[in-house]
């Protein structure tokens, strides 16, 4: 054992000439300083010879950098404004050499900009093993070593050369970590030289400056672009100090539209990062630095948290979230359908690796909707990307709903809409259901929660507001084809061929259990003619808006096309091209093997009373989960919340849940989330709280007030 594995030192147990120091002042004179640890990501053998095997030793990690990472984590919760910083140095391991010149090191010494040149010794740039060494001129190796560390009570002070603390624990990293030098050490009783001054940290306005203009080569980038540029950098001082960059990926195909792109970079970050996602057909810029979706009033937004966040507009810009023109272009295509994630993400991550000179500690995905749709993405495609996902009303199975609006709009619209319900009609029908089922979960309160013995009961309800004989008699009552539109959109779509994944069917909708088409809680009705436009405009169906414009863009690309003669059960000719398309934007895959192998953890919840997405497409996509792996394994990475009276941003319950810190907390700490609340932002009935339950449970009321979650209790009868 060398002498430096024996050398024991603590807080507690102080070496002698440091005896007369408080203790807690030396610690915090010890967290004032800028500090760079390099863990090398190849200290990852858990049987090295040197490894200190000792209960105390492992307790802190099976090898040497997670022994790192645990320390560094153990530093943050002591010290949450540390300024120290982590940098895993690629291809190194505990060797003094790999480490010190590597590109991460080089950086720490001489700065964010410094770059490491190729070796012209020899005149074939190998050193005498014939190996290509790389090092950043003047960098002398020497000047690297640790000199002795003196700490006196009248100059409390580590000196080494230029840098002296950060590489002092740097080093130390490199020929410790509990356990075996790895490699050659630089001698520990060298004689002692005068410290250089400090250097000046550059201001946040400067850092923030110098990446304007910035180029990020194509090969930084996951997915094919023609690289990335940054348009501007400015730091802005409301709602927290952060560097607001915009710029662009340029596309490969020159006729397509460009991604734009902005990450937000805090002063004072917190070590995390978030990745927004769209919604609808996208085509506006997500900032990263509004408030979450759903998120509660008051609370900070993740950007003022501390999280670096960045968002995109998916590859092409619209005035509308309904404006599918854009899917005429391939490129700009694929992009919607997930690779503008992918892109943008290694565009951020390049940005924040400039900006603090280390990558995050974590990073989260947060989105709702396509949004949705893009989290599922990501945890399928791109599994090493995030720690973390949220998924809110995910539209998962997009070609299935796509195809589910057009069948939509077919039952509305042919034989001269007889099948059409206007304002009127739906709110009757939706009167109706909330009388039959209002009090199945124990109170009447205007939410139905007990969604399964609700839809028991709809033949009765149906019977019940049908016209005398089944002809259209007013809106009092609804005529067969009305009913027989109803019964359309509440089953389960049924294709006769596969689309992507193997998957055959779209889930109906809620409609006969509290889904709100018409009425004071949304303005996504059936429209307000039975003769829709071409295309589809504002007085039509809502959902017969988007597929038309699916139908038009993404499968015949024909813009006069009449969607109306589009038979989803049989598209003849482009069927294939229907396949296709769900190929490149659909999220129904069920394998989540490297996003639970890595550790992600994943929190989706849907709204009980979606009018938009269906409910049961989200639990046909979990049960498939637990199909897949298990419930005991489900349970150990994805949690599953059904939200009675919620709609698809509608609703008459609009829900606040703080569903970030559930998942920080539970990918930070492990601690796995139960029983959530959620708070109403209706105005009628602002400040009433539910629980959120996991699914398959739902909240009964068990007396008490009627407005308080801790009236209602979760259970499945």
């Amino acid at each position: 054992m060398s002498r430096l594995q024996r050398v024991e030192v603590s807080i507690d147990k102080l070496p002698c000439y440091a005896q007369a120091v408080d203790p807690h002042a030396l610690e915090q004179r010890y967290m004032d300083h800028d500090v760079s640890y390099l863990p090398g990501t190849l200290g990852n053998d858990p049987q090295h010879p040197a490894l200190d095997r000792s209960c105390a030793a492992l307790a802190q990690g099976p090898q040497r950098l997670a022994r790192g990472r645990a320390y560094y984590a153990y530093l943050r919760a002591r010290h949450p404004q540390m300024r120290y910083r982590l940098h895993e140095v690629p291809g190194a391991a505990h060797g003094g050499d790999a480490m010190f010149v590597s590109e991460e090191s080089v950086r720490v010494l001489f700065g964010a900009q410094a770059r490491l040149v190729e070796s012209a010794a020899s005149g074939a740039n190998a050193n005498a093993n014939g190996r290509r060494e790389r090092i950043a001129p003047p960098f002398d190796r020497r000047r690297a070593s640790i000199r002795r560390t003196k700490i006196s009570p009248s100059r409390k002070e580590t000196t080494m050369t230029d840098r002296p603390l950060g590489w002092a624990l740097a080093l130390c990293f490199c020929i410790s970590a509990c356990g075996g030098n790895g490699g050659s050490a630089p001698s520990a009783t060298s004689t002692p030289s005068t410290p250089s001054p400090p250097a000046t940290q550059p201001t946040a306005a400067a850092q923030c400056s110098a990446l304007s203009g910035m180029s990020i080569p194509a090969s930084s980038i996951g997915e094919p672009t023609s690289g990335a540029s940054v348009a501007s950098a400015t730091l802005v001082e409301t709602g927290g100090e952060y560097c607001q960059v915009n710029g662009a990926i340029a596309p490969v195909d020159p006729t397509a539209p460009p991604i734009n792109f902005q990450v937000n970079l805090p002063t004072n970050w917190n070590h995390k990062a978030l990745h927004y996602g769209g919604g609808g057909f996208d085509g506006t810029l997500i900032t990263g630095v509004d408030p979450l979706d759903m998120a509660p009033t008051g609370t900070a937004t993740p950007l003022a948290s501390g999280y670096a966040t960045f968002g995109d507009d998916s590859g092409h810009q619209s005035s509308s979230i309904t404006d599918g023109k854009f899917a005429a272009n391939d490129e700009s295509l694929a992009n919607y359908g997930g690779l503008s994630l992918k892109k943008t993400h290694d565009v951020a991550m390049v940005l924040i690796k400039q900006r603090y000179a280390s990558a995050p500690a974590k990073t989260y995905f947060f989105g709702s909707s396509t949004g949705g749709r893009d989290g599922l993405s990501e945890a399928q495609r791109w599994p090493a990307d995030y720690d973390g996902i949220v998924v809110n009303r995910p539209a998962l199975n997009y070609t299935g709903l796509r195809l589910s609006n057009v069948v939509l709009g077919r039952a509305l619209y042919l034989n001269n809409g007889a099948g059409w319900l206007d304002v009127a009609k739906t709110v009757m029908l939706q009167n109706a259901i909330m009388n039959a089922c209002d009090t199945l979960d124990g109170v009447a309160d205007g939410i139905i929660s007990n969604v399964a013995a609700c839809k028991a009961q709809s033949a009765t309800v149906l019977a019940s507001v049908r016209c005398a004989g089944g002809a259209d008699t007013g809106d009092t009552c609804l005529s067969d084809a009305q009913i027989a539109t109803v019964q359309t959109i509440a089953a389960p779509l049924q294709l006769p061929y596969p689309i992507a994944n193997g998957v055959t069917t779209y889930a109906g909708y809620n409609i006969l259990a509290g889904s709100v088409f018409a009425g004071p809680y949304t303005t996504r009705n059936f429209g307000k003619s039975k003769t829709p436009a071409n295309p589809a405009g504002k007085n039509d169906a809502n959902q017969w808006v988007t597929g038309d414009q699916w139908v038009k863009y993404f499968i015949t690309r024909v813009s006069t096309f009449d969607s109306l003669t589009f038979d989803p059960l049989n598209p003849g000719a482009y069927q294939s091209r229907v396949q296709a398309v769900s190929a490149l934007t659909d999220a129904t895959s069920t394998d989540l093997s490297a996003f639970l192998a890595r550790g992600g953890k994943l929190i989706m919840t849907h709204g009980l009373a979606d009018e938009i997405v269906s409910t049961d497409s989200s639990t046909d996509y979990y049960n498939g989960l637990v199909q897949r792996f298990g419930q005991s394994t489900v349970d150990g990475f994805v949690r599953f919340y059904l939200m009675p009276g919620v709609g698809h941003g509608t609703g008459p319950f609009h829900p606040a849940i703080d569903s970030l810190s559930a998942l920080d907390q539970w990918v930070q700490s492990g601690v796995a989330p139960e029983t959530l609340s959620m708070s109403d932002l209706n105005t009628a009935t602002l400040g009433r709280t539910r629980p959120l339950c996991r699914y398959p449970l739902w909240p009964r009321y068990t007396g008490g007030d009627v407005n308080a979650a801790s009236s209602y209790a979760c259970g499945n009868t």
